[in-house]
C-alpha cells in the first residue's frame, strides 16, 4: 500500500526500527555461502520485484536503451540484495500480477495523471525548440529515452513476458554456479500469477504458519519500499521479519546515479556504531522492534481487563486504513504530514474504554457478515476523531496561506548542482563545453527544468484552484458533497452521504480481509473519487457487508482498464482500436481530456484524476469478441499461470520433482497431477507441486542475456507450485516463538503535541523518563519559575524563557500560579514544593511527590525531609507522612546534594545513597530496587491510587508478584 509519508512518520517516531546493514566491500566477488556479517542468518528472502524493476528503469536521466540493458541492471540489484541477506532456505520472487479491481482504479488514475503531465512537458519542449530555432539557436536533438514508459511494467506486455524468460535463465545460472545458492529453493511468481507482489509474499508466509514442519522462529527478510509491507508484516504476527530497504539517495548496485527511495530517512547509524558510508546502501527495518514500540506507545493504563497486545497490533493496522491506501481515498480530515497518525493513536488510547474495547477481531476474519469488525466501536472511534475536524481545517487553511506567502518571495532558479548534472549528461552525448550548440542545449535544459519544477509545485506556480468548499467554515459539509460528489439539494446530499458511507465501510472491511486472509472479492471497488468526513461515519451498525468473490481479469483486459490511450502500443494489435477509434463501443472510457482536482493540494502529483470508472461488463463483452484474433505469443501473455519452484537435482526435494508425471490426455485437456509437497524434504514448505513443461537451460535460446550463457551442464529442475489450502488466520505469535531480546524502553517513546494544537512550525517533542542535563540537577523549584497558563487556560508556572518547559497539573486546582503544577522534565532535585492535590504526573528522572489526600491548599505544602528521607508536611499539618506515595526515584538528601540517582532500561531504580522512600502502604523493594506494592492489589483498583499512577503488575526476581513503577 503506497501511503505517502507513512514510512517517514514511522521512523521519525520510532527511530530504532532502522538498523544499518553491514555490507562487504571490495571488487572481489562476495562468497554468499559465508556467514552473514549482520549477525543474523536469514532463512527466507522475499523480493517484491516491482520495487527492483522500477528503480532500475527510472533513475537519474539514464533510461536503459534495450531490454537486455535493463535485465542486466535487475540482475545486479538482485545479486547485491542476495549478498546482504544470504538466505539459507528460500528465495521468493514476486512480480505484480493482475490486481483486484479496487486497486486497478488507482492504477488507472495514476497512469492517466502521468500521461497528462508527460504531454504537458513534451508540448513545452516542442514550444521552446521552436522558439530557439526562430532565434537562430541550434540545440542537440531530443534524446530517445528507450524504456522510459512505466506502462512497460504491467502484466500482459511484451516486456513482462521477456523479463520472465530472463529471470528463468538467471535462476538457472545462479543455482548452477553460485555456492550461496546451491542449497536453496527459488520460487518465481511472475506477472501471469494474479495478485500484487507484496500480498503474494504475505499470503505465502501466512499459509505456511501453523502447518506441519513450520518453524515458528523462521527468520524472514522482505525487500521492498511500499508502506504496506510494514503493516502486512505486522498483520502476520510473525516473530522474526525484517524489511530490507535502500537508503535515500543510494545508488542502484552497479550504477553511479542515486535513486530516491520513498519517504526514506538517511543518516542511520550502523549497528557497530560506525558512521554510514557510501558503500552502506541498505537498511533493515525490524518488525519486532516496531512491535516493541507499539507495545509501549499504545499501552492503556487502568483497564479492567488485561490488554491483549496482539489485538492492539491488529487495531493499529486497521486505523492506518483511514489515512488512505491503494484501495480507498484518505479522508479529507486526515493527512499524515499534518499529524494524522498521531491523532488516530491518541484518540484510540483516550477513547478505548469509551469504545468498549478492540475495534477488530481478526480471529473471525473468515466469518460472514463482517463479524471481524465491531462497527459500533468503529463509529465511536472515528466520530471522536471527527471532533477535531474544524480545528484541523482552520489550521490547514492558515498554514497553507502562510506557505504560499513564503514561497511567493522565492525564485525557482536551477541550482548549481542541477546544472552540473545537465552538463554531465550533455557531455556524454559527445558535445564540447565550448560549442554554441552545447550552450544553447544547456539553456534549453535549464528552461525545461524550471518548467517542470514550477508546474509540479502549485504554490510556486501560483496555479492554485479557487477554494470552493472552504472546509471549516459554515456550510462546508454541504458544499463538499455538492462540489465533489455532485449532490444537489438537501435530500440528495443526505442520500449521497449515506451511499458514500456504505461503500466506504465496505471498503474498510474489504481491505481488512485483504490484509489478513486474502482477496475477499476480485470485482469489488469503491465507486467514488472522494471519501466521507470522519464525523459523518454514523449509523454504521445498519451497514450490511456482502462480497462476491468473482475472478481476476486476464492481463489484456487489465491493460484495457488501466492504460491511457497514448500507451495503446502496449496492447495487442487486435485490441488497439477499442481505445483509439471513435467507432469503438467503449471509447467513452478513454476521454481525451479530463479534470485533475488539485484543490487543497500543493503538488500536481497529489491531484485527483476524475476519469470515469470502467464498466467491466461492457469492457469484457468487447474484448471477448477479439480473443480469437490474438497471435500465439499474445495468447501466451494473456493466460493465468502458477508460480514455479526451482532447485538443484541434488536437493532433498529433487527426487520428488523428478518423479512427477502427467496424465496422458489430449493437449486440450492436459492437466498435470497435483501432488502434496514433501514437507520434510522441502525444509518446512507446504503446498502442492505438479510437473512443469519448462525445459529451460542457460544455453537455451529463450535466455536473452548473453552473459548468463556458458553453463556446460544444467543441474536445475523446475515444478509448478501452488499454495496449500487456505486456513483460518492465526492473529498471535505461534507457540514456541521466541522474540529477540527487547531493546526499547519508555525513554524511547516520544510524545508529540497534536498538529492542530500548536501554532506554526513544528511541535516540541517531550521524551518521558529522559535524564536532564547535569547543570539542571541542582536547581530548586523556587528559582526562575513564572506564571503561565496551559492550553485550557489553567494557571501554573513555567521555568524561565530559556527552559520553555511547561509545568502541568494532573488535577487542576484553583490555587494561583504558584500552585499544583508538574514540570514535564524537571531537574533531579527534590526541593520542588507542591500545593494542593495532583493525581497525575508525567515523570522523568526527578523526584516528584504526589498527595493522595484531598487536603486544602493551605495545609498541603509538602516537602522532602533531608534527614529521614520521608515526605513531611510544612508546619501546621497534622501528619508528616500522610498519604504520600513514592513516585520514580530519589537522590541524596532531598536538596539536590546527594549522589545522582539513575534508572536502568526496565524502570528499576538504583540509588547511589542506598536510601529508599517507602510507599504509603509500607511495601518493600527487592535487592534490585524494584519497588512493589501489595500483591493483593492491581493498578486498576481503587486502593491502587495509594501506590501512585504508573504502577504495573510485576513479578520480581524471587517470583513474588506485585506492582512496579
Amino acid at each position: 500500500m503506497a501511503v505517502p509519508r507513512f514510512f517517514a512518520w514511522l521512523v521519525n517516531k520510532y527511530p530504532k526500527v532502522l538498523v544499518q546493514a553491514i555490507e562487504e566491500s571490495g571488487d572481489q566477488t562476495v562468497d554468499t555461502s559465508q556467514p552473514n556479517p549482520n549477525g543474523i542468518e536469514f532463512d527466507n528472502l522475499f523480493l517484491a520485484m516491482n520495487e527492483i524493476i522500477y528503480p532500475c528503469m527510472f533513475h537519474g536521466d539514464e533510461y536503459p536503451a534495450t531490454f537486455e540493458e535493463l535485465f542486466d541492471r535487475i540482475f545486479k540489484c538482485i545479486d547485491k540484495i542476495f549478498q546482504n541477506v544470504r538466505p539459507r532456505k528460500l528465495l521468493y520472487m514476486a512480480i505484480d500480477g493482475v490486481f483486484p479491481r479496487s486497486k486497478m482504479n488507482k492504477l488507472r488514475s495514476s497512469r492517466h495523471l502521468s500521461a497528462k503531465s508527460a504531454e504537458a512537458v513534451d508540448c513545452e519542449e516542442l514550444r521552446l525548440r521552436r522558439e530557439f530555432r526562430a532565434e537562430g539557436k541550434t540545440v542537440l536533438p531530443m534524446l530517445e529515452c528507450g524504456l522510459s514508459d512505466c506502462n512497460h511494467i504491467t502484466p500482459g506486455t511484451k516486456f513482462m513476458h521477456e523479463l520472465l524468460k530472463a529471470l528463468q535463465g538467471y535462476i538457472h545460472v545462479r543455482l548452477n554456479k553460485d555456492p550461496g545458492w546451491k542449497n536453496i529453493k527459488v520460487i518465481l511468481s511472475d506477472a501471469n500469477v494474479p495478485g500484487v507482489g507484496d500480498h503474494k509474499i504475505m499470503s505465502f508466509i501466512c499459509q505456511q504458519r501453523n502447518r506441519d514442519g513450520y518453524d515458528p522462529n523462521t527468520n524472514h527478510c522482505i525487500y521492498g519500499h511500499d508502506a504496506d509491507l510494514i503493516m502486512l508484516a505486522l498483520a502476520t504476527h510473525e516473530a522474526h521479519i525484517s524489511i530490507l530497504r535502500l537508503k535515500r539517495n543510494s545508488t542502484i548496485p552497479g550504477e553511479s546515479v542515486p535513486i530516491e527511495s520513498k519517504g526514506e530517512v538517511s543518516n542511520v547509524q550502523a549497528t557497530d556504531g560506525s558512521d554510514s558510508t557510501a558503500q552502506n546502501n541498505f537498511q533493515f527495518l525490524n518488525i519486532w522492534t516496531v512491535r516493541e514500540y507499539l507495545e509501549l506507545d499504545l499501552s492503556i493504563p487502568y483497564l479492567p481487563i488485561r490488554m491483549d497486545f496482539e489485538r492492539i497490533v491488529d487495531d493499529f493496522v486497521f486505523i492506518c486504513f483511514f489515512v488512505g491506501n491503494d484501495f480507498l481515498p484518505n479522508m479529507p480530515t486526515l493527512e499524515i504530514h499534518e499529524g494524522a497518525m498521531d491523532l488516530l493513536t491518541h484518540v484510540y488510547k483516550s477513547e478505548f474504554k469509551n469504545m468498549g474495547g478492540y475495534l477488530v477481531d481478526t480471529a473471525k476474519i473468515m466469518e460472514m457478515d463482517a463479524a471481524y469488525v465491531n462497527l459500533e466501536r468503529v463509529e465511536k472511534f472515528i466520530c471522536s476523531v471527527g471532533k477535531y475536524e474544524e480545528r484541523i481545517f482552520k489550521k490547514r487553511s492558515e498554514s497553507r496561506a502562510r506557505k504560499i506567502k513564503e514561497l511567493s518571495t522565492m525564485t525557482n532558479a536551477v541550482s548549481v548542482k542541477d546544472s552540473d548534472i545537465v552538463k554531465e549528461d550533455l557531455d556524454c552525448r559527445g558535445s564540447t563545453k565550448k560549442s554554441a550548440v552545447f550552450k544553447n542545449t544547456v539553456e534549453l535544459e535549464e528552461k525545461m527544468h524550471d518548467f517542470i519544477l514550477k508546474r509540479s509545485d502549485l504554490f510556486r506556480s501560483s496555479d492554485i484552484e479557487t477554494d470552493k468548499v472552504k472546509l471549516g467554515t459554515v456550510g462546508w459539509k454541504e458544499r463538499y458533497y455538492m462540489e465533489k460528489l455532485s449532490a444537489e439539494g438537501p435530500g440528495e446530499i443526505e442520500s449521497t452521504r449515506k451511499e458514500v458511507i456504505q461503500k466506504y465501510i465496505e471498503g474498510l472491511c474489504w481491505v481488512l480481509q485483504y490484509y489478513f486472509s486474502g482477496v475477499p472479492s476480485w470485482t469489488w471497488f469503491y465507486p467514488y473519487h472522494y471519501a466521507p468526513f470522519a464525523s459523518d461515519l454514523k449509523g454504521l451498525a445498519q451497514v450490511r457487508i456482502n462480497f462476491l468473490m468473482g475472478s481476476p481479469l486476464k492481463p489484456f483486459d487489465q491493460l484495457m482498464a488501466v492504460l491511457h490511450p497514448h500507451s495503446f502500443c502496449f496492447l495487442p494489435k487486435a485490441y488497439r482500436h477499442l481505445m483509439t477509434s471513435k467507432e469503438s463501443n467503449i471509447i467513452d472510457f478513454y476521454p481525451s481530456d479530463f479534470e485533475i482536482d488539485t484543490e487543497g493540494k500543493r503538488f500536481m502529483s497529489q491531484g485527483i484524476t476524475k476519469i470515469p470508472f470502467v464498466q467491466l461488463e461492457r469492457l469484457l463483452q468487447e474484448t471477448k469478441k477479439l480473443e480469437r484474433e490474438l497471435e500465439n505469443d499474445e495468447i501466451e501473455r494473456n493466460v493465468e499461470t502458477l508460480a514455479k519452484i526451482y532447485v538443484r537435482k541434488s536437493h532433498d526435494i529433487g527426487s520428488q520433482i523428478l518423479s512427477l508425471n502427467y496424465n496422458h490426455v489430449s493437449m486440450q485437456e492436459h492437466k498435470p497431477i497435483r501432488n502434496p509437497i514433501d514437507v520434510v524434504a522441502s525444509g518446512g514448505i507446504n503446498g502442492f507441486i505438479c510437473c512443469c513443461d519448462e525445459n529451460l537451460g542457460p544455453t537455451n535460446s529463450l535466455c536473452p542475456v548473453k552473459e548468463l550463457e556458458g553453463v556446460a551442464e544444467d543441474d536445475v529442475i523446475c515444478a509448478l507450485y501452488e499454495l496449500p489450502e487456505s486456513h483460518s488466520h492465526i492473529p498471535c505469535l505461534l507457540e514456541n516463538a521466541k522474540l529477540p531480546e527487547k531493546t526499547i524502553t519508555r525513554a524511547d517513546i516520544v510524545k508529540k503535541q497534536l498538529w492542530h494544537e500548536y501554532n506554526g512550525g513544528r511541535p516540541v517533542s517531550k521524551i518521558w523518563e529522559t535524564r536532564r542535563n547535569e547543570e539542571n540537577r541542582h536547581k530548586v523549584a523556587s528559582q526562575g519559575w513564572s506564571s503561565t497558563r496551559d492550553e485550557g487556560g489553567r494557571a501554573g508556572s513555567s521555568m524561565g524563557a530559556s527552559r520553555g518547559d511547561k509545568i502541568y497539573s494532573g488535577h487542576g486546582s484553583e490555587s494561583p500560579a504558584a500552585g499544583n503544577w508538574r514540570e514535564s522534565s524537571s531537574s533531579l532535585c527534590s526541593s520542588f514544593t507542591v500545593q494542593g492535590e495532583s493525581k497525575e504526573t508525567d515523570i522523568g528522572h526527578r523526584n516528584e511527590y504526589l498527595s493522595t489526600s484531598n487536603s486544602e491548599s493551605n495545609v498541603s505544602n509538602y516537602r522532602a525531609d533531608s534527614v529521614n528521607n520521608r515526605r513531611v508536611a510544612s508546619p501546621g499539618t497534622p501528619s508528616a507522612n500522610h498519604g504520600w506515595t513514592a513516585l520514580g526515584i530519589v537522590n541524596g538528601d532531598g536538596r539536590g546534594n546527594g549522589p545522582e540517582t539513575k534508572r536502568n532500561t526496565v524502570g528499576r531504580s538504583r540509588q547511589g545513597s542506598g536510601s529508599f522512600w517507602p510507599s504509603s502502604n509500607g511495601s518493600k523493594c527487592d535487592i534490585n530496587s524494584n519497588w512493589r506494592a501489595s500483591s493483593s492489589e492491581r493498578p486498576d483498583t481503587a486502593k491502587a491510587r495509594d501506590h501512585g499512577k504508573g504502577f504495573s503488575e510485576h513479578v520480581d526476581s524471587v517470583g513474588e508478584k506485585g506492582s512496579r513503577w
